[in-house]
């Protein structure tokens, strides 16, 4: 089994004074796992490949106020908007006769998705040396997204079935990727 989960960040910050912020920056994840599956958990019987794969790409604008408690320390709440594209893929293939795993078939399923999330966020920022800083975020996100496309493709022996899916809409609110550690530069 292979599996592997990045998500890229990178942030523009514009000060507006020494505590109000405005930022813009780009977000991409990709998430994919490739495994083998077996009819039978003791892994005899038929088998088949599975492969999930996620990609995503936002546009991320947003404004934080610090709290500076001394020249190093400052204290941020913010909030940011998203607005972006996903793509998830799962897709079955190379299944033996006698394997149920999505019925003795290969199998292909592909969603496209609209997102848009706002996302709370606060943390602290310690300032090391003029211009660098460390610090961490904490995030929580509000997020709607809709099903702009989807689509299942069904291979049997030579025959082709494609079967479209109706756009669906959901909401979400979770911890986000957002949360972690930082490091950043100002250039004055």
């Amino acid at each position: 089994m292979f599996g592997a989960n990045i998500q890229q960040q990178l942030k523009v910050r514009y000060y507006l004074d020494s505590n109000w912020a405005f930022f813009l920056g780009p977000e991409f994840g990709v998430n994919s796992s490739n495994r083998t599956v077996f009819e039978n958990l003791n892994g005899s019987g038929g088998s088949g490949n599975y492969k999930n794969t996620n990609r995503s790409s936002m546009l991320n604008l947003g404004f934080m106020k610090f709290f500076r408690i001394n020249n190093n320390l400052a204290p941020f709440v913010g909030v940011q908007y998203g607005l972006g594209n996903s793509k998830s893929q799962v897709l079955t293939e190379n299944c033996t006769s006698s394997f149920k795993f999505q019925s003795d078939f290969d199998f292909e399923q592909v969603t496209y998705t609209r997102d848009q999330q706002v996302v709370a966020i606060t943390g602290a920022e310690y300032w090391l040396k003029k211009g660098f800083y460390v610090g961490f975020q904490l995030a929580l996100t509000g997020q709607f997204s809709r099903t702009t496309s989807a689509r299942t493709i069904v291979r049997d022996n030579g025959n082709i079935e494609v079967v479209k899916h109706p756009s669906v809409s959901h909401y979400n609110v979770y911890r986000s990727s957002n949360s972690g550690l930082k490091i950043g530069w100002r250039f004055n």
